[in-house]
C-alpha cells in the first residue's frame, strides 16, 4: 500500500493579484513603521527646534528722564561784588539784590504791657509821727501802710505803669498837703491812697473805699474797681455802712484837694484782731498787690 505524504502549506506567488496583494501589505507595514518614527522622535525634536530658534520678547526698559541743562550763568559767580543765590526750580544761579534777602527770622512784635502809658501816683497815707497801731502787732499804721505801697509799685511797674510816691521810706515826715502836691504836679492819670481804720468797736473789720465830696464819676469807677479787686483778691470782707461800699469823706486832704481823679483804700481795720494779723502778713500783702492791680486795669478796660 503506498504512503500518503502531508504537503506543506507555502504561500505561491504565481499570479499578478497575489504579488500586488504582498506588495501593499509591505507598503502598509512600511508606511506605519515610519509614521509612528516620525511622530514620536522627528516630531519632539522638530518643535524643540522650534523653540530654540524662537526669538525672546525683550524686556522693556523705563523711558530715561529728560535732563536740562542747567544754563551757566551770564556773570561771574566768584564776583565778590554780586549777591547770588540758586532758583529752587531750575537750579540756574542767579544774582539777587542783597536787600531783598531776609537772612533772620523777624522778630515778633511784642505785646504791650497792660498798663503802659499810665502814670499812677501811690499815697503812703500818714507818715513817721503817726501814733495809730495794731491792736496786736502793735505795728505803726504809717509803716503798714508804706509796705503795702512799696508792693504796689512794683506790681504796677511790672505792668508798665509808671509810678509817682509821696514818700520814698518810713523816714521821712510828710504832711497831707506835701503828699497832695506831689500828686497834681506829676501830670499822673490816677491817685491811690492807702491807709487803714482805727475804730473803738474791735469787733468790727473790714475793707473800705473813700472818695471826696463832688468827687468825680471817674473817682467813683476807681474807688469801685479797686475796692472789688482788692477784696477778691485777699478775702478781705467789706465793711458795709449806710453809706454803701464807697463813701464819700471830707476829712481826707490828699483826695479833696486832687486834682486828678483819686480814691482811697482802707486796708483793714487796726482795731480788730483779724485784720490786724492780715495787714501783717507778707503772703497778704503779695496777693492785695495784685488785687489793687487788678482792679486799676479793669478800671482801664486793660
Amino acid at each position: 500500500m503506498k504512503k500518503i505524504r502531508r504537503r506543506r502549506k507555502t504561500l505561491r506567488i504565481n499570479t499578478p493579484m497575489s504579488f500586488g496583494i504582498l506588495c501593499a501589505a509591505m507598503l502598509i507595514l512600511v508606511g506605519g513603521g515610519a509614521y509612528a518614527l516620525a511622530a514620536g522622535v522627528i516630531a519632539p525634536a522638530v518643535n524643540a527646534a522650534v523653540e530654540a530658534r524662537a526669538t525672546p520678547e525683550p524686556t522693556p526698559t523705563a523711558t530715561p528722564p529728560v535732563i536740562t541743562p542747567i544754563p551757566s550763568p551770564s556773570f561771574d559767580p566768584q564776583d565778590a561784588n554780586l549777591t547770588t543765590t540758586t532758583d529752587p526750580v531750575t537750579g540756574e544761579i542767579v544774582a539777587v539784590d542783597p536787600e531783598t534777602l531776609v537772612t533772620e527770622t523777624p522778630e515778633p512784635t511784642a505785646t504791650p504791657a497792660p498798663l503802659a502809658g499810665r502814670t499812677i501816683v501811690i499815697d503812703a497815707g500818714k507818715s513817721k509821727g503817726g501814733t495809730h497801731r495794731g491792736v496786736s502787732s502793735k505795728t505803726y499804721e504809717y509803716k503798714i501802710n508804706f509796705a503795702f505801697a512799696q508792693a504796689l509799685q512794683e506790681e504796677l511797674a511790672g505792668l508798665g505803669a509808671t509810678v509817682v510816691m509821696t514818700r520814698e521810706s518810713n523816714d521821712e515826715v510828710v504832711d497831707a498837703g506835701t503828699r497832695v502836691r506831689i500828686a497834681n504836679s506829676s501830670n499822673a492819670d490816677i491817685l491811690i491812697s492807702l491807709f487803714c481804720n482805727d475804730l473803738t468797736n474791735s469787733a468790727t473789720r473790714g475793707a473800705e473805699a473813700f472818695i471826696a465830696k463832688g468827687a468825680s464819676e471817674s473817682s467813683k469807677k476807681l474807688a469801685t474797681a479797686v475796692l472789688t479787686g482788692y477784696t477778691n483778691a485777699t478775702g478781705m470782707p467789706v465793711r458795709e455802712t449806710e453809706d454803701g461800699t464807697v463813701r464819700t469823706v471830707t476829712n481826707k486832704e490828699v483826695l479833696s484837694k486832687s486834682k486828678l481823679p483819686a480814691m482811697g483804700l482802707v486796708l483793714g481795720q487796726l482795731s480788730n484782731r483779724s485784720d490786724d494779723a492780715n495787714l501783717n502778713d507778707a503772703a497778704f500783702i503779695a496777693k492785695a498787690a495784685r488785687g489793687i492791680a487788678s482792679g486799676i486795669r479793669s478800671y482801664y478796660g486793660a
